[in-house]
């Protein structure tokens, strides 16, 4: 462990799980205390509550989905949990007991959601993404590929406020609300937005001139095929009129 560890509390970056998937939790120690009794909390620092604990001279244990390993020659005690559900997201912590005190190790499991929402719109319009969002936890909204470039580089509310995105703030209901006004080509991309719980979203962003082009590009190609069904048509009606007039 670090000095900041043994001083008692060390938080370490987030964990992220897909719903129905699995997460790994790992919590590293001193090697000193690897003889000591580990627990998993959740948002909590009563390890009396604890969800799982090792115990001496049994490396690893299973619960349900939920399943414990103290590997005391890495020093290192991980928890993996599957079948993840919303439920499952929050604040967890490592603690390890020692005679007089307790030492805490802090993570937060995120969940992203199964249902990843699609979104098309045209240059110039306005519109409003709802997340997810719970107040002990720290609001998530960036624009990336993969949901970990968000942890350390998330872009700011202030930074997006000042190129034409807002936010309204509704703790009560459990979301809140990014609004986007007037939509440019280059917003296009992949966002996450939540806190404990994330959602993907998808911006499609297509050009006005871009739009009436496939539009145009449908309508001829509508009226070509209506011309040649005609076409076809009347080269039937020809073939029976040559026919008749031969017999």
């Amino acid at each position: 462990m670090t000095d900041d560890v043994s001083a008692g509390v060390c938080e370490v970056p987030p964990v992220f799980g897909d719903e129905g998937g699995s997460a790994h939790i790992i919590c590293p120690y001193d090697p000193i205390y690897k003889s000591k009794s580990k627990y998993l909390l959740k948002s909590s620092t009563t390890y009396e509550n604890s969800l799982m604990e090792t115990v001496r001279d049994q490396n690893e244990m299973k619960m349900n989905r939920w399943s414990v390993n103290d590997d005391m020659t890495a020093s290192v005690f991980s928890v993996n949990i599957t079948g993840l559900t919303a439920e499952d997201a929050g604040k967890y912590c490592c603690a390890v007991t020692l005679e007089t005190d307790v030492i805490y190790l802090y993570t937060h499991l995120i969940i992203l959601i199964k249902q990843e929402l699609l979104l098309n719109k045209r240059e110039g319009d306005n519109m409003s993404m709802e997340c997810k969002h719970h107040a002990e936890y720290q609001k998530v909204f960036c624009k990336a590929h993969e949901v970990s470039m968000c942890v350390n580089d998330g872009v700011s509310f202030q930074w997006i406020r000042d190129d034409g995105f807002s936010l309204s703030d509704e703790t009560s209901t459990g979301v809140f609300t990014v609004n986007i006004s007037h939509l440019r080509e280059e917003h296009s991309g992949i966002y996450w937005c939540g806190s404990h719980i994330i959602t993907k979203v998808h911006l499609n962003v297509t050009r006005v001139s871009d739009f009436f082009k496939i539009l145009i590009i449908t309508s001829v190609s509508v009226l070509l095929l209506m011309k040649t069904i005609m076409l076809l048509v009347n080269l039937g009606f020809i073939r029976k009129q040559t026919e008749a007039s031969h017999r």
